[in-house]
């Protein structure tokens, strides 16, 4: 038995809620959000693995009906400036667990859409 589509609806939802908020713009919780990708302590050698860090540790404060977060870079040869993660997880409900998979994409006005 799987989880519901309702629930992986909800769950998108709030993740796409939760990784468009900037590191301190949660005024609850104020060590949620993403990093200024324009912050001049993020090293553009290791950019996207601080992006992911921050991206993974966003999900797993913002999002307690997953577990086991993974997020990996998607390399985009067609869009070399794009991007895109990839976001395996483990979702519970009740006893019953399922993994999913999400697609995370920066689009032109810098807010991250989930596929």
């Amino acid at each position: 038995m799987d989880v519901d589509g309702a629930q992986i609806a909800s769950i998108k939802s709030n993740l796409g809620r939760v990784l468009n908020l900037r590191a301190g713009g949660a005024a609850a919780n104020p060590g949620l959000g993403i990093i200024d990708m324009n912050d001049g302590a993020v090293r553009s050698n290791d950019m996207i693995r601080q992006i992911a860090e921050s991206i993974r540790g966003c999900i797993v404060m913002g999002e307690p009906r997953i577990a086991d977060v993974r997020v990996g870079y998607i390399a985009a040869t067609d869009e070399p400036l794009s991007l895109r993660f990839r976001i395996t997880a483990r979702i519970g409900k009740a006893g019953v667990e399922s993994s999913a998979e999400f697609d995370l994409c920066l689009n032109n006005d810098r807010r991250f859409i989930l596929s």
